[in-house]
């Protein structure tokens, strides 16, 4: 739906936020489609000895870092389905038409006062966005104290999982991808209270080490 509504109306670009013209549903102007670089695949995340399947959907760099960094830290307020289009395939390949769960990574609670939002939030629930038997669930709670890792990337977030409930697989939902830690400290919290993970999906994929103009990004 958001798509068509882009189409019909016309909506700022999700990069640079010029407007688009009507009838255009892409989510990035020419200019800023030129320095989007996709990057839809599976990689292996390690955990211990098992392996984590992990989808991106774009390179952390140029117009999507913009794009990013507009949402989390400018207020922007946009449509993402044209962000997770590729994603929603590859998510339903491994569904197989059937049910799945969608974990959002938690934030810090003074983020989310600061901002009034957490983009893994909106990500699962634009996955989720017309797919029945997908549900958004916040199985996980961030415990830790911590200063914005800007400040200290040494220190590691901290999880709390609920008690495992029958459900259907789990599938993480973060913005970025930089070294997996979050991702593998996420997944150790669940396993800990009897979940099982399926998988994660993330938007974006930082470790080629490229921070886009607006710098390096703090989850």
């Amino acid at each position: 739906m958001g798509g068509l509504l882009r189409w019909l109306f016309g909506a700022p670009c999700h990069g640079c936020g010029e407007a688009l013209a009507v009838g255009v549903a892409a989510p990035f102007c020419d200019v800023c489609a030129s320095a989007a670089e996709p990057v839809l695949g599976w990689s292996q995340l390690q955990l211990g000895a098992a392996e984590l399947p992990v989808a991106t959907g774009w390179s952390y760099g140029g117009a999507v870092a913009a794009a990013v960094q507009r949402i989390k830290f400018g207020g922007a307020q946009p449509d993402l389905e044209g962000l997770v289009a590729g994603l929603h395939q590859r998510l339903r390949q491994r569904a197989e038409g059937g049910e799945l769960l969608l974990l959002p990574i938690p934030p810090q609670p003074q983020r989310l006062r600061q901002r009034g939002f957490h983009l893994p939030d909106r990500l699962a629930s634009a996955l989720a966005r017309g797919h029945g038997p997908w549900q958004v669930r916040r199985l996980l709670r961030r415990v830790d104290l911590n200063p914005p890792r800007t400040l200290r990337p040494d220190l590691q977030p901290r999880f709390l999982a609920r008690p495992a409930q029958a459900a259907p697989p789990i599938w993480l939902v973060d913005d970025v991808l930089t070294t997996g830690t979050t991702l593998r400290l996420a997944c150790d919290a669940l396993l800990a209270r009897g979940w099982g993970v399926a998988g994660a999906i993330c938007l974006c994929d930082a470790r080629n080490g490229r921070e886009g103009r607006h710098g390096a990004l703090s989850n």
